[in-house]
């Protein structure tokens, strides 16, 4: 079906397709650049580490795409054991298939000094912390999809999940660390991979989702998200001299600053209204932004493993050559290994798919 199609269950999104495309490529950067640049470098440190923190907008656009698409296609209300079982599946195989792989190479390099270590890498999301939080989600979207609210209640909705969103950011980002207590757990425990620290982006999506073919047809505003996607820039850089150094408030836990909201929206925004202007003036980027969109879930499982077969023989490189060639390297590796595990039943169901599916991605959008 046409691109211009309303059908949520036919049509062909190449704007999503390139959301998808351009956040799976943010993913492969920052993981590559972690072989040159320590993670929890601050973004004012330098350009690599500006890079990496302005690419932190990857995950939580992932998570905006999955809700615009989910109420696209499920707003009327779907039956939740049908919904669970489809989707679940499509998220659980993988988890189940992979992280013991995962956990596995963390062992046997010496990433485990003890059982604790091994049961808090497990509580975190077994190193595919993305299913787990989108596994969170899909219950998230039951409630919104049979609470009927229309476009207003939903925007009403949206409010509030961005205020409590930004209220959890925030205190993880700027509170003071509870160094016991229930606290304690709950600081260590609550991380990135946890729903309400997302449930602003998800819902942003649904709503999205619900004034999609109005967003759509603002197309020719991209110059105005173009500048606001810059600004955005400037802040988060800007906030990223407010937090205090270590792990604790950087690497995976930028995602949930609060200046990372602006910067993801922003950013969608200026991809999803240029993908029209591409559409006229770069037909190559259509196929290309499509590929890497709908294989979005595999290449997030298998580049970590490319990257482990090629990091440690780089090092003698200077840096961006080193991550250029990480990047390069690991997705071509990952896109052959999507390429053969797509092949059979069992291999495909490893990365969300079915044999010869035409469309599915990390957001388990099928078609």
């Amino acid at each position: 079906m046409a691109a211009g199609s309303s059908s949520p269950q036919g049509e062909r999104w190449f704007e999503l397709d390139l959301l998808r495309a351009l956040a799976i490529l943010a993913v492969i950067f920052i993981h590559s650049s972690a072989w040159v640049v320590p993670t929890t470098a601050p973004a004012y440190t330098g350009l690599i580490a500006a890079l990496v923190g302005l690419s932190r907008f990857s995950v939580p656009a992932f998570v905006l795409a999955s809700g615009l698409v989910l109420y696209r296609r499920y707003g009327d209300g779907v039956p939740a054991g049908r919904f669970l079982r489809r989707r679940w599946s499509r998220v659980v195989a993988p988890w189940l298939c992979w992280a013991p792989v995962l956990g596995a190479l963390h062992y046997a390099r010496g990433d485990f000094e003890s059982l604790d270590d091994a049961r808090a890498w497990l509580l975190h999301g077994g190193g595919l912390y993305f299913l787990v939080l989108i596994a969170q989600l899909y219950l998230l979207f039951l409630v919104v999809a049979h609470l009927r609210i229309g476009r207003r209640g939903l925007l009403v909705l949206a409010a509030l999940a961005v205020a409590v969103q930004l209220g959890l950011g925030s205190w993880r980002t700027y509170g003071a660390l509870p160094r016991q207590g229930p606290l304690a757990w709950l600081w260590t425990r609550l991380a990135y991979e946890e729903a309400p620290f997302y449930v602003g982006y998800f819902a942003l999506g649904c709503l999205a989702g619900a004034e999609w073919e109005s967003i759509r047809g603002w197309w020719r505003c991209w110059p105005a998200a173009l500048a606001a996607a810059l600004v955005s820039m400037a802040l988060f850089v800007a906030e990223s001299f407010t937090v205090a150094p270590g792990a604790a408030r950087h690497e995976t836990n930028v995602f949930i600053w609060p200046a990372t909201l602006p910067l993801t929206t922003s950013v969608a925004l200026l991809v999803l209204w240029s993908a029209h202007v591409l559409r006229r003036h770069a037909a190559w980027s259509i196929p290309v932004g499509s590929w890497l969109g709908r294989r979005s879930l595999g290449l997030y499982i298998v580049h970590p493993l490319a990257l482990r077969l090629l990091g440690p023989h780089l090092g003698w490189l200077p840096d961006w050559p080193t991550i250029l060639l990480l990047v390069s390297g690991s997705l071509a590796l990952a896109a052959l290994a999507v390429a053969a595990l797509r092949s059979t039943p069992w291999t495909a169901a490893s990365i969300g798919e079915r044999p010869g599916a035409g469309r599915l991605s990390l957001l388990g959008q099928a078609r």
